[in-house]
């Protein structure tokens, strides 16, 4: 898959008049032990799934925008009461609650495994996403801006699978260790002005995003008599404490008010692929039996609440080859 000409802001991830832009798409699996897709229970079967495929399959269009987004508040819709078939993975778009759902600013489609034999589909070791460094060469020098900045591309895009074996996973490239992004904080984004965001009659910074806002007792610092800078570079999850405004003090906040942000639950591609043992089962995306279509939910986006979204990435391409690989034994119960 490749992704290219990517656009967002460098003040607030939700900022959509800025969008993403997907100028090209291919999706690739790997047919090596007769794995292949489609996209209906009944539809064609590929083993590389090109952007005409896509078009014709799923609607796909280079120019629809993609825009950076947050699978927070996820209880919301993945329930004891969700049921597979009724139900579609939710996003948002913004921080503040969870009433910001978004239909558009991602991709997302069903697609159906079939397998020569009963088993487990896995992503494969040769999923790989990266920076598109000769294309990001020329937005560089167009847009006058750091190559490295817009390297950091690799380290905000998700990929997520809903299957009926295995429920809802994220998956994160690049990492050897999940980042395990926090939905909460503090922000600099209305507006962004290099000061956090601050209630003008209360004094008090803000909180936003999915915390346990009926329980938790939020702890502030003392205010100061001067504006308190910040180090690095300002983005909205970096700024600093306006003269005046009680600054959030987030480590008491958790340590003796209780506070509990909600934590997105990535996982590495390491531990996506196949167990190395070949006995235990490990993290699969789903299961099949030979010859009958098994579906999944796949959602491409950006992660707004990753740092990365916004560390200067202006105008960005990446390659992203999603590949997967299936391994054949008896379904193992629960």
């Amino acid at each position: 898959m490749t992704l290219g000409v990517f656009v967002t802001s460098t003040v607030a991830w939700f900022d959509i008049s800025n969008n993403l832009i997907v100028n090209n798409l291919e999706l690739g699996f790997s047919d090596d032990k007769g794995v292949q897709v489609s996209f209906s229970a009944d539809g064609k079967k590929y083993s590389l799934a090109d952007p005409t495929v896509l078009e014709k399959e799923v609607g796909y269009e280079s120019s629809k925008p993609l825009i950076p987004v947050t699978s927070a508040y996820q209880s919301d819709w993945l329930n004891d009461k969700a049921v597979f078939g009724e139900t579609m993975p939710v996003l948002h778009l913004g921080p503040v609650d969870g009433n910001s759902v978004t239909k558009s600013g991602y991709l997302q489609f069903p697609v159906y495994f079939t397998s020569a034999q009963d088993g487990y589909i896995y992503l494969d070791s040769a999923t790989i996403l990266k920076a598109n460094d000769e294309e990001n060469a020329k937005s560089a020098k167009k847009f006058h801006l750091s190559e490295s900045d817009l390297k950091n591309i690799e380290k905000c895009a998700r990929v997520s699978f809903y299957s009926q074996d295995f429920g809802f996973q994220i998956f994160e490239p690049n990492v050897n260790t999940p980042s395990k992004t926090l939905f909460g904080g503090r922000l600099d984004i209305n507006p962004f002005d290099g000061f956090y965001d601050y209630n003008a009659s209360a004094k008090r910074e803000i909180m936003y995003g999915e915390y346990n806002s009926d329980s938790a007792i939020l702890y502030y610092g003392l205010a100061s008599t001067e504006n308190t800078g910040y180090d690095g570079t300002l983005t909205c999850f970096n700024s600093g404490t306006k003269a005046g405004i009680s600054p959030l003090d987030l480590e008491k906040s958790i340590q003796d008010g209780g506070l509990k942000i909600v934590q997105e639950n990535a996982h590495s591609l390491s531990e996506m692929v196949p167990p190395e043992d070949g006995q235990s089962v490990g993290l699969p995306i789903t299961y099949c039996y030979a010859g009958e279509p098994k579906e999944i939910i796949l959602t491409i986006y950006v992660e707004g609440w990753d740092f990365d979204t916004v560390a200067a990435v202006i105008q960005s391409s990446f390659n992203f080859d999603l590949v997967f690989n299936a391994v054949y034994m008896p379904k193992i119960s629960k």
